[in-house]
């Protein structure tokens, strides 16, 4: 058995990315985690722990993750000679440009979105997104 980073966002990225392989066949669901655990050679109970909701904890993760690349990647430029409107184009550029590289893991998240059941998880992960983009780009309005 291979052990897990002792940090929980760190054990998150290490499953998340093992995950991410799985995802377009089997959906965000038990069965992709367990495959993920058994690729990295992790117990999958340990595995589940990581993500107590199931597919909602996965999906949010996996959501935040992205935000938390396009805040890291907007902060390393100078956006001071740009419109509002030119921060924002760019911040969601930088939003979603990485997740093209994966079509098939972004419809997938979609899908799990779009289910009437979920329709909480996405609208708090639209809501976070928005946010982060505006942050990034240097408003502090509250």
């Amino acid at each position: 058995m291979t052990k897990l980073p002792p940090d929980l966002d760190d054990a998150r990225r290490v499953l998340l990315a093992a995950l991410l392989a799985h995802v377009p066949f089997e959906g965000w669901g038990d069965g992709a985690l367990v495959m993920a655990a058994e690729d990295l050679q992790v117990d999958a109970a340990e595995a589940r722990l990581l993500f107590p909701a199931g597919a909602a904890d996965m999906v949010d993760f996996y959501l935040t993750e992205g935000d938390r690349r396009m805040a890291a990647a907007i902060g390393d430029r100078d956006l001071s000679k740009l419109r509002v409107r030119d921060r924002i184009a760019l911040a969601v550029r930088t939003r979603i440009e990485p997740d093209l590289a994966a079509p098939a893991v972004v419809r997938r998240t979609a899908i799990w979105l779009a289910l009437p059941l979920n329709s909480f998880y996405a609208l708090r992960a639209g809501y976070r997104t928005v946010d982060a983009m505006w942050a990034a780009v240097g408003d502090r309005s509250i």
